[in-house]
């Protein structure tokens, strides 16, 4: 459902798997939403130079949409929505014109597998139907978790559950299930113990450049005029109020929302910039003469929370948050930036399972990555990639020493370069292709 013209981080999987599957012998037929629609629905910019990328030879099927936004039905369509539905509205919304076209589009193209990309969650049961009704065996890409995937709480337990069954069903119903983190793989044959871990694959984001790093980087030392600007893209998928829900008790929650149930908790403070500006503020306090130096900039989604963030460590001054942008947008941004922000989600008693894809488009720069990051997969790769200052979100102290560290320069960094060469799209869809030919065979 996710694909260009539609600019979100969701896109470039899909779009790089389709680009380079042709080399291996497969041949992606794309079935996606009318471009409008989609970028409607998905609330983004559009960037059509994306759409370059693609093959002139593979073809992109592009069906209607029905009435998808919650938000277009009335106080009463919103109530419903919010209490009892179990996932997104788009698949249900596109399930009639997408069916009817169904008949002439296997007749035309004679697929032999099925591959869906999640989220949006709705897509698995459209997924299903047909895979069902046309034989073909189900390649279930999961870019998320479902389930156990919750900025906030769920309404209630009941609305935990049914939305467990049906990733359950999905799960079943696979040849295939695959996913970007080995964390996120256990998890998955952890909670759905009945579907054989063997079904679940991993298959990682990753870069699509020519990864040009020499084997040590050397920082210089940074005069006292030098300005050192630490950037960040995209969103920190971090929102206050659904937080709160996650950990205020029950019993202090207002009447409609005592029933709110957490499978778990995680804690999305941990994702967004809150324990690098703290550290930053301490360093600030510290070192007075930094403050004039040290911008951090973020171009992507500017949450109102973000400049209010900011505020209350004092440190909005050095602050500039700009808007989304095209893809063009973000490469001339990345290219003025000496050094670039990771954070993560923090899981109490286990490990985060998702690497930004913004991290793999940092490592183009051979500059410094800044991982305000927990245990789990984005800190175990930017040990791993070389090309890291870490820093542990909770020690604010040490967090902020590193920060002086960086300001200062006079370090190096030594990339791991048979680690990163595995990361390339281009071997990534070879992955994924020979698994395609193995369902379809």
């Amino acid at each position: 459902m996710e694909f260009p013209p539609v600019n979100t981080a969701g896109v470039f999987r899909s779009l790089k798997f389709t680009k380079y599957l042709p080399l291996y012998n497969v041949r992606p037929v794309v079935l996606t939403l009318e471009a409008s629609q989609a970028v409607e629905i998905f609330g983004d910019t559009s960037d059509t130079a994306l759409l370059r990328e693609l093959p002139v030879d593979v073809q992109v099927v592009r069906v209607a949409c029905g009435e998808a936004k919650a938000s277009r039905l009335g106080a009463f369509g919103r109530f419903l929505a919010i209490f009892f539905q179990i996932e997104d509205r788009i698949g249900s919304a596109w399930r009639k014109h997408l069916m009817e076209r169904m008949p002439a589009l296997v007749a035309e193209y004679r697929p032999q597998a099925l591959y869906v990309s999640l989220p949006p969650f709705s897509a698995g049961r459209l997924a299903m139907t047909i895979s069902r009704r046309y034989q073909l065996p189900l390649i279930v890409d999961m870019r998320d978790g479902w389930s156990h995937w919750r900025v906030g709480p769920y309404g209630s337990w009941l609305h935990f559950y049914l939305t467990a069954r049906r990733e359950r069903a999905l799960f079943r119903a696979a040849t295939v299930i695959v996913t970007v983190t080995r964390q996120l793989a256990r998890m998955f044959a952890t909670v759905h113990a009945g579907v054989p871990a063997n079904r679940i694959q991993v298959i990682t984001n990753g870069y699509d450049f020519d990864l040009d790093l020499p084997a040590r980087i050397d920082v210089p030392k940074r005069d006292a005029s030098s300005r050192i600007v630490i950037g960040y893209t995209g969103s920190f998928y971090y929102e206050p109020d659904k937080r709160a829900a996650h950990f205020t008790p029950w019993w202090r929650k207002r009447f409609h929302r005592k029933l709110q149930y957490s499978a778990v908790k995680e804690d999305w403070l941990y994702r967004s910039p809150h324990f690098f500006m703290r550290a930053l503020a301490l360093l600030f306090d510290r070192r007075p003469d930094l403050r004039s130096r040290v911008v951090f900039e973020v171009i992507g989604s500017n949450a109102p929370w973000l400049t209010k963030m900011a505020e209350s460590f004092g440190i909005a001054a050095n602050c500039l948050f700009h808007g989304r942008g095209t893809q063009a947008d973000v490469l001339q941004f990345q290219s003025r930036c000496d050094a670039f922000l990771c954070t993560s989600v923090k899981v109490p008693d286990g490990q985060d399972y998702a690497i930004a894809s913004k991290t793999f488009d940092y490592l183009r720069y051979a500059k410094p990555i800044l991982g305000f990051v927990t245990e789990g997969a984005q800190r175990d790769f930017l040990h791993e990639s070389g090309m890291s200052l870490l820093c542990d979100p909770d020690n604010v102290d040490a967090s902020s020493r590193v920060l002086e560290a960086l300001a200062d320069g006079g370090f190096s960094l030594n990339p791991n370069l048979e680690f990163l060469s595995a990361f390339h799209r281009k071997a990534l869809a070879a992955q994924l292709a020979d698994t395609i030919k193995n369902v379809a065979a």
